[in-house]
């Protein structure tokens, strides 16, 4: 069974295709950028806020396809309201409650058994743990029957595989100024001449550099490249859910309010193992969508719709947890760098070589929001 989701469902329109690469996923119509398409659920915008994509969506909310009443794509010769953007217009309609309970349940399970191994992978060891799990429910039902209704879901995923890199590290006899392994010289930079032997005095050998090289793990082959290979635990957890109330207030009044929210956990996947970091960050993102409805029918051939609604995305982005906060660049005598950032700890960049080190822009906290008001008028008119 395929996983859950509803954009592999969009693809199916004419016109639009899976992209290649980008952080925000979803699909392309057109030939147009994944992020020239306006997505609307409920009548209201949602549309990801967060700056340069950070939120890795191109929605500030995924229903989950349990909540789904229906949905249209529409790919050419939409409607003037419509015209954010030059790709699709995505239009989702959540479910509501009825004046009888119904329910879902649903499970779905993928785990290494059936793959087949990464080619990265060695071949003298077992294949790298993967196991995917997406579960969730769904509900709705009568509060005051015919006129108060309810519906809620919760869907969850959770990603537990590993992420395999190979890299190059200095060598045991690199770490000691040793470098007659290498063919090319290693020039003296107060004299301008090689040093003997291609191996540097120790004596000349900088103790803070010392103390970095030696944090690079040992190397698990004789070559000079490709001689360490990591398998990074890459985990991520999903949660979503909505609730949504609709009261029919009079004959010719309704009344609906839904709450939908969005979160991502994203673990770093380290390219080496700690404390040689090699860069990396953990992050995590939330997303919320809120909407509500007023729809009157104020004859038989007029009505009209009032919506307004709030969009709220954040972005979180810190040093990796394996830090634990300890201030690296003041451990290792870094300077330059912050000596007060909980897990700061600066790259370092060895041409050739996997860097050490985890790097800048940590930590990031910021937000962004919009609010809507929205009125549609309808008048049927007899020609």
């Amino acid at each position: 069974r395929r996983q859950r989701q509803m954009c592999i469902r969009d693809r199916l329109s004419a016109g639009a295709v899976q992209p290649v690469g980008g952080r925000y996923g979803g699909f392309s119509v057109g030939g147009q950028r994944t992020t020239q398409n306006n997505f609307v659920l409920d009548g209201l915008d949602n549309n990801g806020a967060e700056l340069a994509g950070a939120q890795r969506r191109s929605e500030m909310v995924k229903p989950s396809i349990d909540a789904i009443q229906e949905f249209k794509v529409q790919t050419n010769s939409y409607a003037a309201e419509y015209g954010r953007a030059m790709g699709g217009v995505v239009n989702v309609t959540t479910k509501s409650g009825t004046n009888q309970f119904h329910g879902t349940v649903f499970g779905f399970v993928r785990n290494e058994a059936l793959d087949a191994k990464n080619f990265f992978d060695p071949p003298d060891q077992d294949k790298p743990p993967f196991k995917r799990s997406q579960f969730g429910f769904s509900a709705g039902g009568p509060i005051i029957k015919d006129r108060l209704f309810i519906f809620g879901d919760w869907e969850g995923t959770r990603i537990r595989e590993s992420r395999t890199a190979t890299s190059t590290i200095p060598t045991t006899r690199m770490r000691t100024g040793d470098f007659s392994e290498l063919s090319k010289d290693i020039i003296d930079p107060q004299t301008g001449n090689p040093f003997e032997g291609n191996i540097i005095p120790s004596n000349r050998i900088d103790p803070v550099a010392q103390t970095l090289i030696n944090l690079y793990p040992e190397p698990q082959n004789s070559d000079l490249s490709a001689n360490f290979v990591y398998n990074s635990p890459r985990n991520q957890d999903v949660d979503k859910w909505d609730i949504r109330t609709d009261w029919t207030v009079t004959d010719q009044d309704n009344l609906s309010f839904r709450f939908s929210k969005h979160d991502l956990l994203n673990p770093v996947a380290l390219t080496l193992p700690p404390p040689a970091y090699a860069g990396g960050f953990d992050w995590e993102t939330s997303g919320i969508n809120t909407g509500l409805t007023w729809n009157r029918v104020w004859t038989p051939t007029i009505v009209t719709s009032v919506r307004t609604g709030w969009n709220y995305g954040l972005f979180l982005r810190d040093n990796p947890s394996q830090t634990n906060g300890e201030l690296l660049n003041a451990k290792y005598g870094i300077t330059g760098g912050s000596m007060t950032n909980p897990g700061g700890f600066s790259i370092q960049s060895i041409s050739g070589y996997t860097n050490v080190g985890i790097g800048a822009f940590n930590p990031v906290d910021r937000n962004s929001q919009n609010s809507q008001l929205v009125g549609d008028l309808s008048w049927a008119v007899n020609n």
